[in-house]
């Protein structure tokens, strides 16, 4: 399923998603990828995200709602 990383600019998107992806393959590894900015994405390109992680600098009520109505998996940073 689609999983969504939603944190402000400059608090740590990297970084959370390292713990994320972490978490997610249950493994200490460091990556050095960054999952694609969805908020700058091409709607046609997010299918083609093979592990379907996204970072979001938007504020949860500028999400659009299809993330909440599919009910992605989203960890929200303040």
């Amino acid at each position: 399923g689609l999983f969504i990383i939603i944190i402000l600019l400059y608090a740590g998107t990297h970084w959370c998603y390292e713990i994320v992806d972490m978490l997610r393959n249950n493994s200490s590894e460091f990556t050095k990828q960054m999952p694609p900015l969805i908020d700058m994405l091409p709607a046609e390109r997010i299918k083609q995200v093979s592990d379907g992680v996204f970072v979001s600098h938007l504020l949860p009520r500028h999400t659009p709602k299809d993330v909440f109505e599919k009910r992605c998996k989203i960890v929200n940073v303040y």
